[in-house]
């Protein structure tokens, strides 16, 4: 990752940053739409692991998740 912090932060202030973003929830979607614009792949592959991703989830099994997805 291009900046890192130094020291990485405990589990519970990510954990709260993630259910409850610091600065706004409008700055956060946006980092997150920059972020999803520079992923280095081709759309068709994006939109095929979403999909598998998608597909896996409705399993019944929740064990068998992890054993889907490879």
């Amino acid at each position: 990752m291009l900046f890192r912090p130094r020291s990485p932060r405990p589990f519970f202030k990510r954990l709260r940053n993630a259910i409850w973003p610091r600065r706004s929830w409008k700055r956060s979607a946006r980092y997150v739409g920059h972020r999803l614009g520079r992923i280095p792949s081709t759309p068709y592959s994006i939109a095929a692991g979403f999909a598998s991703g998608a597909a896996i989830s409705f399993t019944p099994l929740l064990g068998f998740h992890f054993l889907g997805v490879v």
